[in-house]
């Protein structure tokens, strides 16, 4: 869990400094619940939630001066530390005001620091640009096969493979990542084939912003999904 904030916020500080075939463990989908709206800065981000998952820690903006926004959803009976799957929103405070600071763009950087710890067996397949509602976004499957060494909480030896969604608001930047702990596997047969993803995207549909005073009906026609 540590690995994860901490690659986050080395993403956000990276913008601020530089810018003026398939395994015998597939993702577990399920349709979603409920429909989840936090606020997140300037707008509340809506996703659904998948049924079996709870709320395992409060979102709260932290460093560098509440740039950084996090929340995380594990299955019932895991925690943060210990988890199966997990389901992290991330919200960057601002980002969006950067022209350079695209979805495309953060996709990228995430990618690039799986490849750091990650080193030839890192997983960066782009889903491509997609619109969520009013906004566009951009999605990816990013993973490890074989983490080296011990870190996060995972064991070496341990994949890790997931689901990333990148919004761009108004003046913030979201991300949504679903993310499962697997066996080692080879980045050429990473475990979310084509129709995986587009699964594992309907169960967090539907997906969006709207505004902090929306009414429930004034927000629902922004949205993008399943309904």
């Amino acid at each position: 869990m540590h690995l994860i904030k901490a690659l986050l916020f080395v993403l956000v500080l990276a913008f601020i400094i530089s810018c003026p075939a398939h395994s015998e463990e597939s993702p577990s989908v399920s349709s979603y619940s409920t429909i989840v709206s936090t606020p997140i800065f300037s707008q509340n981000l809506v996703h659904g939630l998948p049924s079996g998952w709870k709320l395992v820690n409060p979102g709260k903006a932290n460093r560098p001066e509440g740039m950084l926004f996090s929340l995380n959803y594990a299955l019932d009976g895991q925690t943060p530390a210990n988890w199966t799957e997990l389901i992290t929103v991330t919200g960057f405070k601002n980002l969006a005001q950067n022209a350079n600071a695209t979805p495309k763009a953060l996709i990228g950087k995430m990618a690039g620091q799986k490849e750091s710890v990650c080193p030839d067996n890192s997983v960066a397949v782009s889903g491509g640009d997609v619109a969520f509602g009013e906004v566009r976004g951009h999605v990816a499957v990013l993973g490890c096969g074989k983490l080296p060494n011990d870190l996060g909480g995972m064991k070496a030896g341990e994949g890790e493979i997931g689901v990333y969604i990148v919004l761009k608001g108004a003046n913030d930047m979201y991300v949504i990542q679903r993310m499962q702990r697997v066996s080692s596997f080879e980045p050429e047969s990473q475990p979310i084939t084509p129709q995986d993803l587009d699964e594992l995207l309907k169960s967090l549909s539907p997906i969006g912003l709207c505004e902090l005073t929306d009414t429930p009906n004034q927000c629902q026609p922004k949205l993008g999904g399943k309904k």
